[in-house]
């Protein structure tokens, strides 16, 4: 079995994976608000049904307030941890076979 490390480059694309898995989860979900005559569905976060209720516009916008960061700083975090490239050391036995040089 090979080992997993969880370095810190994977632990930010982890986090920012399951940030941005979370706002887009919000942003999908339908978005209902409660009314004189029960619960009225409203939309989702991406798109809002076109009714003119002040109840509907508020939750679809309390929604999008929330969902919208999280996705975009999931999707920055996400991005970030896969192209950023980080110098790799090199080992001690890279180096006592290395060639030596004239001075």
């Amino acid at each position: 079995m090979i080992p997993f490390y969880l370095t810190p480059r994977r632990f930010i694309g982890l986090v920012a994976g399951v940030l941005l898995a979370i706002g887009v989860l919000g942003l999908v979900v339908g978005v209902s608000a409660d009314s004189l005559y029960g619960s009225q569905p409203c939309g989702n976060g991406l798109a809002a049904f076109a009714n003119n209720s002040q109840a509907c516009t508020s939750a679809v916008m309390g929604r999008r307030l929330w969902a919208w960061p999280l996705a975009g700083v999931g999707a920055i975090g996400l991005i970030g941890a896969v192209l950023i490239v980080v110098p790799q050391r090199r080992r001690d036995d890279e180096l006592d076979e290395a060639e030596p040089t004239d001075v």
